[in-house]
């Protein structure tokens, strides 16, 4: 595990000997370095290990020589050529063109130390050809590396790799390295800083990446991890919780548990004054984001089982979670129906998630309802039964020839079943179910009921003997 420094070189404004401004960098500790070169204070205050420079061709690298070199390794003829050189090259120049003072150069900055020399970046193909060239320093890197990163001197422009270099690290790499530090030198407030140039740390910006990442895994996919992590960090473990708890029934499609972590999760969807600045604009929004497009309040202040499901259903579809869109889809219609079956005695109970009186109301859409065309929950009926083989065949994983053909006619067909939901809903409207639809279900239920009795009383028997 090393100490690693990744930083930037530009022509900089030198004096007729070829030199940096010498300044004095203070750091948060109060320690000072007085160099002209800030990557030299942050080697030195930081105690890295190697160096990773990045720069064009026309940058100061006889000042990087001049400024890591040892008296009795400095070469001043070196020095003088070196400069002679680069004062030559433009923006065409090859990259290779520094070739011959790679080593000693590397050598002058410590072992493992590399120069990293990249194109101006003035057209598209520059720009991806620098983008390559800096993304690829993650090969030099090791797991449990400390990554520190300075963004002084360069071309305005580069620092812009470096950070598209730290998201990737943090989010693709599969190294494990811990980025410690982004420092910027504040050259131009030593003026009124009494000539000192504070070392300001820059990770906040990477930490502003993390919440984007968050907001964007919970937008597009309901999942709150990073941003659990991230209110952890901040010190809310009951939030952390709250918003964990969600994103694993989330995760497990368990819809009656999700309608109750919602409620927990809700109390979150408006600012807290104990949380960070970035806290307070990225979780409010997304979760008020998505309770608005799952959580579809009814004039009584209360969800519906069958709206909810309908919701998360055209969610997920949004969202290309085909499988459980259509999941709760087909959960959605037979949470409907349940709900109106029991509005013949005009109450709506937990019977609408018991697992039994569900399966009646199966029962009465694939055998009764079917076929009838003048039963009122005919039209319930054909959705299901439509809906219901693409939720089986999705399910079981049943092998048939042709089934990449059908998945891609099931992705089509779920806007048209999901379509004839509102209308059903609509032209049901507020009947009251029958009687005889309802005695009908709640035989089935009963007859269900009191067959779970009795195979649990008869295996009660069975284990005794």
């Amino acid at each position: 595990m090393a100490k690693v420094l990744i930083s930037f070189l530009g022509t900089g404004q030198h004096t007729d000997d070829r030199k940096y401004r010498e300044a004095r960098y203070q750091f948060d500790s109060g320690d000072q370095v007085a160099t002209s070169f800030v990557s030299l204070a942050i080697k030195q205050h930081c105690t890295v290990d190697k160096i990773f420079l990045i720069g064009t061709a026309h940058s100061m690298w006889e000042e990087v020589y001049r400024a890591f070199a040892t008296p009795t390794t400095f070469d001043s003829n070196l020095h003088a050529n070196l400069g002679v050189a680069i004062d030559d090259f433009t923006a065409h120049t090859p990259l290779d063109a520094l070739d011959d003072y790679r080593d000693v150069i590397e050598s002058a900055m410590g072992g493992g130390s590399k120069m990293v020399i990249v194109k101006y970046g003035l057209n598209e193909e520059e720009i991806a050809e620098n983008a390559s060239i800096i993304l690829s320093l993650e090969e030099h890197l090791q797991n449990g590396d400390e990554l520190i990163v300075d963004v002084t001197h360069s071309f305005r422009s580069l620092p812009l790799y470096i950070l598209n270099l730290l998201i990737y690290l943090k989010n693709v790499s599969d190294k494990r390295i811990n980025i410690s530090h982004i420092y910027y030198g504040m050259l131009d407030y030593m003026r009124e800083n009494q000539g000192i140039a504070p070392v300001v740390d820059l990770i906040p910006l990477l930490k502003l990446n993390d919440w984007i990442t968050a907001a964007h895994n919970f937008s597009k996919f309901g999942n709150g991890y990073k941003i659990a992590e991230l209110l952890r960090d901040e010190g809310d473990e009951v939030a952390a919780t709250a918003v964990k708890n969600f994103s694993d029934v989330k995760n497990l499609n368990h819809l009656v548990a999700m309608q109750q972590q919602y409620n927990a999760l809700t109390r979150y969807s408006k600012t807290n004054e104990n949380w960070s600045v970035i806290a307070n604009a990225v979780v409010p929004k997304v979760i008020e984001r998505f309770r608005k497009k799952t959580f579809v309040e009814q004039e009584n202040n209360a969800y519906s089982t069958s709206d909810f499901q309908f919701n998360i259903a055209k969610w997920h579809y949004e969202h290309l979670n085909f499988f459980a869109a259509y999941t709760n889809l087909s959960e959605a219609v037979v949470s409907r129906c349940a709900e109106f079956v029991l509005s013949y005695n005009g109450e709506q109970n937990e019977l609408v998630d018991d697992y039994l009186f569900r399966e009646a109301v199966k029962d009465y859409l694939k055998e009764d309802a079917c076929n009838n065309e003048y039963d009122i929950l005919n039209g319930w009926s054909r959705l299901w039964n439509d809906i219901a083989p693409c939720r089986n065949a999705l399910a079981h994983a049943k092998r048939r020839a042709g089934e990449a053909m059908k998945a891609q006619m099931m992705i089509e067909n779920f806007s048209e079943f999901e379509g004839r939901y509102p209308m059903l809903k609509q032209k049901q409207g507020t009947k009251i179910c029958p009687v005889a639809i309802y005695n009908i279900v709640m035989v089935n239920y009963t007859e269900r009921v009191e067959k779970r009795k009795k195979n649990k009383k008869n295996k009660k028997n069975k284990n005794k003997q």
